[in-house]
């Protein structure tokens, strides 16, 4: 388990044991939280602390997730011939940092080049619909698009982007899903009904707000590129507000097929797919 160090809630002064190297932490007795840092490295007051309450049951999220294995034109079959191996809930601490980015690029259009490509995206990850598409708008492109054209475009969008304040967990990083911060409440111990643990962090506010800003930029790039045959130049600016810690109920769903194992993520406050594994295609109907 490694060594640990004692802390005091600043709250309600119970004794906390935690690991070394932890710098979020919440207090299991009150609820309240506190980062580390400043002169001295005292523990402070995290100010916003709020959370997303389950509200599905466990047999709920198989339910779900096994229709959303199924989804696909060319894939069936998969929820009936997989075994769902692991189901848990846990709340999850995020970083939601609140960023407005803005960015300008420039480049070609008309060629029809940026439909194929995301054709072929589409085609990779196994999304039928948006391989079609892509290659519909390939062909209006490249026929009504008057030809080859520079064109100078921009992107203003504002996000609460999650960043996951624990390194390691690889498969809880939400990449650019938008919780419902408008459903959220704030952070109270009683209403975590019995998940395994309340989850602390590694990941300080600062460090967050520096990884948010480059995911929104590189996110903003494709989104970018994929509305340009050839993209010239890009720029992007970000303006940050103070971010919040949103411990977030997430379901874990695990199953294998085929002697491989995949998994689903399901928020628990409104059952919709976070991200999730499943094969390419399936045409297995047995």
């Amino acid at each position: 388990m490694g060594d640990t160090q004692d802390v005091n809630c600043n709250k309600c002064g119970a004794p906390l044991k935690i690991p070394f190297g932890t710098s979020v932490l919440t207090c299991g007795y009150c609820g309240s939280s506190m980062t580390v840092g400043g002169a001295g490295d005292q523990w402070s007051d995290i100010q916003k602390h709020t959370m997303l309450v389950n509200a599905i049951a466990a047999d709920q999220a198989s339910e779900i997730a096994q229709k959303w294995m199924d989804e696909g034109l060319f894939r069936s079959g998969v929820a009936r011939n997989s075994t769902i191996t692991d189901i848990k809930l846990q709340y999850i601490p995020y970083w939601v940092m609140p960023i407005r980015c803005r960015t300008e690029f420039t480049g070609t259009a008309g060629t029809g080049i940026a439909g194929l490509r995301n054709a072929a995206g589409g085609a990779k990850g196994g999304n039928i619909g948006s391989m079609l598409g892509g290659i519909l708008n390939a062909g209006i492109s490249a026929k009504y698009g008057g030809g080859p054209q520079q064109v100078s475009r921009a992107i203003d969008k504002t996000y609460d982007w999650p960043i996951i304040a624990i390194r390691g967990l690889e498969n809880y990083v939400v990449d650019n899903y938008q919780f419902i911060v408008a459903q959220k409440q704030l952070f109270d111990p009683g209403k975590l009904g019995n998940p395994e643990s309340i989850l602390n962090g590694d990941v300080t506010e600062s460090e967050a707000k520096q990884k948010a800003q480059g995911s929104i930029c590189a996110f903003q790039e494709a989104e970018a590129k994929s509305q340009l045959d050839v993209l010239s130049s890009i720029n992007s600016k970000t303006k940050t507000e103070a971010g919040e810690l949103l411990h977030a109920a997430i379901w874990f769903v695990k199953y294998r097929l085929n002697d491989k194992d995949y998994f689903i993520l399901i928020d628990g406050s409104n059952g919709k797919i976070i991200k999730g594994e499943r094969p390419a295609y399936s045409l297995n109907r047995d």
